[in-house]
């Protein structure tokens, strides 16, 4: 990723970010069929690598942040 145009970049929800990467990388079909798969691998390999990598226990430290937080969060965006 690279940005060209600063007037638009800032801090978002990273929710956002996957909703334009399978916009833009997922025919409509496959979108529909996947995008749940897709979020929950995601979600749960972003739980085990904060663990791993950084020491997160994200159940103990957010525990209001699990997986239907952030598919609530993902289904508003769009």
């Amino acid at each position: 990723v690279m940005i060209t145009d600063w007037k638009y970049s800032g801090i978002g929800s990273p929710t956002d970010d996957l909703a334009m990467l399978l916009l833009s990388s997922i025919s409509g079909n496959k979108r529909q069929k996947y995008t749940k798969d897709i979020l929950k691998r995601y979600h749960s390999s972003f739980i085990s690598k904060l663990k791993t990598c950084h020491g997160v226990d994200v159940s103990r430290e957010f525990p209001d942040y699990d997986y239907t937080t952030f598919l609530k969060s993902y289904d508003t965006q769009w």
